[in-house]
């Protein structure tokens, strides 16, 4: 029974029985609060009941009966105190803001001693002869001039008032610490003076003068206010979110707040009848007191008292408006969550208020109803995630609600794509791009297309935060984005080199990772020592060889194609050419080497005197380079060092080089493991050797023989003459270290 019954002017049977002594409303509400403020306020409802049950002989029964409905809510919401600092602060704040622009009668003031002297001159019709010292514009002179010392211009005048502005500074500063007191006519504060109130029409000057920092400063106040009352409600509301919290020991929601202001609603009702403004009348009386015993009921019952109507409730698979209300109205923080997990169709989806159903930062109740939607009809649901400004609610809700809507996507497959990259644009931080990596992780093969790999790419890319993903994710997705680029056609494959390229500039863009990737041994076996970005740089650089290594084994893709998301402008510095070298080396192994591949080989030969340091792939680059090039067009000496006009395919630009100058020798053994790594000192090293070694000879020349009579294997200083390639680099190395060579001293 509601109270639209035939007779609305009366209240229903089930409000009285409400009421009625003995029953588990009145005994709830009777021991509600610390000070039995809810017997106040049962003793309050029980009287407008009996009035408005037989409202003949009472003066004003309605009027009255809307009042008491008043008292009687703000009983119970006074239990939340009203020591809200951070509130009360804001809303002071506003008005002192206020109170410096504005007068209390709402007129406007001056802020300044500079806008005190403006102001002092627009209410003069003409400038007087003499200046009287007890005037009001000789009184704004003397308050400049007390205040001079702090007193500062308002925003940029325009430049005739600023000028003028400044003559009278100037002029105040010359007169010392004494005002005169009059101002004859050729006194230089009188010339100033009529120059500013010549300029007085210009109302852009003085809007400047007088307005411009108070209203920026009321307006950061005001936008405080303004955030702290999305944050946490206004005072009312504050109330309830307290007393609802002590009671059930939760804290509520957006959604708990949302329905908390139907109190508030009912307040105003009741203020406006108190306040004259709004009529009173037997069927708005009833409607309040049949509101108000609603909400006060919803306030009051415990989860035992309400679980029976929540299990109805949560079997229901098409609701009535009655029960969408009831949910929309739900206090209690416990009520969601349950019924989320046992909600079905379509219809709770269409027709809750969108407050109960999307993430907050902390907290989504709703999200196993959406995922069983999801994975009903993902498509769907995507629709109704992008109406109504669903999403832009979610990104303002903060890195949590977005958290929660990109684990979400993992029941979307291929529809969810587009919504984690938009997440990650967001919110590119780590527990976003975290939860993103899931779900690339969690995506089947059949669903990974361009959508997918721009999305994979963006979670593994360095966040705004400066972190990157962990090493076992981001190895876990390479390996994804190299097979879904392998199968997926020519046009994904294109996206994943490119997607490959972004992941190593986002990691090289963190402070010191360049550095440290310049000293790795090798690219094609990246090591997992280190912190996360360099990790993430040393595999997003093996990914990127090995995809190029891949599309070379299968072949149908040119060496420009599979290099050519390697730009400069990607990656930077020697990044580029260390990659190109590497694949190169690939390629040569693979397949018989052709103008293309010494294109890009010299190419890459011309930027080894930008190189930090000398390491084993790339002198296996050079070493290739010169193992391939035919042994007719090499030569051990050229009197010049331009390349030869005639070309072949095995060595079409024809280089020469000299060979090198070794240092006397020393008696300590070389390792042939420990052979000098520059591969430009071992240039004229025999190509058919299993092992190449040095031919080291005297200063005059003639070979070095070893005791047993074959070349000497003494320890040397190779030092390299300069070639068209190295320029004028020269590499140390020694025997006792066989890792990188050092740059010696003299470069």
């Amino acid at each position: 029974m509601t109270i639209f019954e035939a007779d609305r002017t009366r209240p229903s049977a089930n409000d009285v029985a409400l009421l009625a002594e003995g029953s588990l409303f009145a005994l709830r509400l009777q021991n509600f609060g610390p000070k039995q403020e809810g017997a106040v306020a049962l003793g309050l409802l029980r009287d407008i009941c009996a009035m408005l049950c037989e409202p003949d002989g009472r003066e004003e029964p309605y009027v009255t009966a809307q009042a008491m409905c008043r008292v009687a809510i703000e009983r119970l919401m006074e239990i939340g105190g009203n020591n809200y600092k951070g509130l009360k602060a804001a809303q002071a704040e506003v008005s002192t803001s206020l109170g410096t622009v504005f007068s209390t009668d709402g007129s406007r003031k001056a802020a300044t001693p500079v806008d005190g002297l403006i102001e002092a001159l627009d209410s003069l019709p003409a400038f007087p002869q003499g200046v009287d010292a007890g005037s009001t514009l000789g009184k704004a002179i003397v308050k400049l001039l007390r205040s001079r010392t702090a007193a500062t211009e308002a925003g940029h005048p325009p430049i005739s008032a600023l000028g003028a502005t400044q003559e009278v500074l100037d002029a105040i500063d010359g007169l010392g610490t004494t005002m005169p007191q009059t101002l004859t006519v050729g006194h230089p504060l009188t010339v100033a003076l009529r120059k500013l109130h010549k300029i007085q029409s210009d109302a852009e000057f003085r809007r400047r003068a007088v307005l411009d920092r108070r209203l920026e400063a009321i307006g950061a106040a005001y936008a405080r206010l303004r955030e702290m009352e999305e944050q946490q409600g206004s005072y009312r509301i504050m109330q309830l979110t307290t007393v609802v919290h002590d009671a059930t020991g939760q804290r509520p929601g957006k959604a708990e707040m949302a329905a908390f202001k139907l109190w508030t609603d009912q307040y105003s009702i009741g203020s406006g009848v108190v306040h004259p403004g709004r009529e009173a009348s037997a069927v708005t009386a009833v409607a309040m007191l049949h509101d108000c015993l609603a909400l006060i009921q919803e306030l009051i019952a415990t989860v035992v008292d309400q679980a029976p109507e929540w299990v109805a409730l949560g079997a229901v698979a098409s609701p009535t408006p009655e029960q969408i209300q009831k949910v929309n109205n739900l206090h209690n923080p416990a009520a969601a969550p349950y019924l989320f997990t046992q909600f079905t169709g379509w219809d709770w989806l269409e027709k809750l208020d969108p407050v109960r159903l999307l993430p907050e930062e902390d907290r989504w109740p709703a999200r196993p109803y959406l995922a069983r939607l999801a994975d009903e009809n993902p498509a769907r649901l995507v629709e109704w995630l992008n109406k109504d400004k669903h999403l832009e609610t979610i990104w303002r809700s903060g890195p949590g609600a977005t958290a929660d809507l990109v684990l979400l996507c993992r029941h979307l497959g291929s529809h969810g794509a587009a919504l984690v990259t938009d997440a990650l644009k967001k919110h590119p931080v780590d527990g976003v791009r975290t939860r993103a990596v899931y779900w690339a992780q969690e995506t089947m093969p059949a669903h990974r297309d361009a959508a997918w790999v721009e999305a994979a790419v963006k979670a593994l890319s360095v966040g705004s935060d400066g972190s990157a993903a962990d090493s076992w994710n981001i190895q876990t997705v390479l390996a994804q984005l190299l097979e879904t680029g392998r199968t997926g056609g020519t046009q994904l494959a294109q996206r994943v080199r490119t997607g490959l390229a972004a992941v190593l500039a986002s990691h090289l863009a963190v402070e010191g990772v360049r550095d440290q990737l310049q000293i790795s041994d090798d690219l094609r076996a990246p090591s997992m020592a280190g912190g996360r970005a360099l990790t993430g740089a040393r595999l997003a650089a093996a990914a990127c060889i090995e995809f190029a290594r891949v599309e070379l084994s299968e072949g149908g893709t040119s060496l420009a194609a599979r290099t050519g998301a390697w730009t400069a402008k990607t990656l930077g510095g020697w990044e580029r050419e260390r990659l190109v070298a590497v694949h190169l080396v690939d390629a040569a192994e693979t397949a018989p080497t052709d103008v293309s591949w010494w294109k890009a080989a010299f190419a890459v030969l011309a930027r080894l005197g930008a190189m930090a340091y000398l390491t084993p792939d790339v002198g296996r680059f050079v070493q290739v380079v010169i193992g391939t090039c035919e042994p007719a067009n090499r030569r051990t000496r050229s009197t010049s060092r331009r390349p030869s006009p005639k070309a072949s395919a095995r060595c079409p630009a024809r280089r020469h080089w000299e060979p090198p100058a070794p240092s006397l020798p020393t008696t300590a053994p070389v390792s042939p493991a420990r052979s000098p790594p520059c591969s430009a000192a071992r240039k004229h090293w025999p190509s058919s050797s299993a092992r190449m070694r040095p031919t080291c000879r005297s200063r005059s020349g003639s070979p070095l023989s070893s005791p047993s009579g074959g070349p000497s294997t003494a320890s040397r200083r190779w030092r390299p003459r300069r070639c068209w390639h190295l320029g004028a680099r020269r590499w140390t190395c020694w025997p006792s270290s066989p890792g990188r060579p050092r740059r010696s001293p003299n470069l």
